[in-house]
């Protein structure tokens, strides 16, 4: 991180803002190079003075609302956008570009392609990638999914969701990123639910794995009911014996 603050940055203001992301408790919250990019474009969009996000989800949420949707309305188009594109294609299909008034409204991707030369923000969710527009990095199009997902009203469609879902053909790394989001942003009673539910087939491992790391970290206790089948088993085992 000292190394990428720094070569974006200069060795002064590299380290001002490495001190900044360690005085907030950023630090150990940083995953990956395009998360430092976006402290990088957040701390330049805002005054010195003004006070880093704590964690991951606030540094997203932060980038999201520096560029995104001048509205409730257009976050959620983009959000189900997001979603549509990781659960809906192949795994040979490409999940960032958009086509206009197909995947998404065509005025709101204009809008957010044009975001940096409107508002002078250092930060955007969409760039243009003719014939059409495509999110500028995977780990944004991951988190604009993950909240889509998570606003969903109830478990129950949730759970439909996830099991008409054509994520689970995707790689690890794909997975792994949009999954962790999720988890990230779940109630104690949801994410118990749906790690039962993942548990129940073996496509939803790393899903599985997700939640209780989260549920792990947040100190909460997962449990799970024996199954019919497992009872069935145990029980004619005892009378055998």
């Amino acid at each position: 991180m000292e190394g990428l603050l720094k070569l974006y940055l200069g060795e002064e203001r590299g380290e001002e803002l490495l001190k900044r992301i360690r005085d907030t408790g950023l630090f150990p919250h940083l995953r990956s190079g395009y998360d430092v990019r976006l402290v990088i474009d957040l701390a330049e969009n805002n005054a010195e003075d003004e006070k880093l996000p704590t964690d991951r989800l606030e540094l997203y949420r932060a980038a999201v609302a520096a560029a995104g949707p001048e509205n409730d309305e257009g976050r959620e188009q983009l959000e189900a956008a997001a979603w549509n594109l990781l659960t809906e294609r192949g795994p040979s299909e490409d999940k960032r570009r958009m086509i206009p008034d197909k995947d998404a409204p065509g005025a709101l991707l204009a809008q957010l392609e044009a975001v940096r030369e409107r508002s002078n923000s250092k930060i955007r969710l969409i760039r243009l990638s003719p014939p059409g527009y495509e999110f500028v990095h995977d780990q944004m199009n991951s988190y604009l999914a993950a909240c889509w997902f998570v606003g969903r009203p109830t478990v129950s469609v949730m759970k439909d969701l996830l099991s008409s879902a054509n994520v689970w053909q995707e790689g690890l790394e794909t997975q792994r990123t949009l999954w962790n989001f999720v988890a990230e942003m779940l109630s104690e009673t949801t994410l118990q639910d749906l790690w039962v539910f993942a548990g129940d087939d073996d496509r939803r491992a790393i899903l599985a794995v997700a939640l209780a790391k989260q549920a792990e970290r947040n100190g909460w206790t997962l449990t799970r009911e024996p199954s019919k089948t497992r009872l069935h088993f145990d029980a004619s085992a005892r009378l055998t014996s």
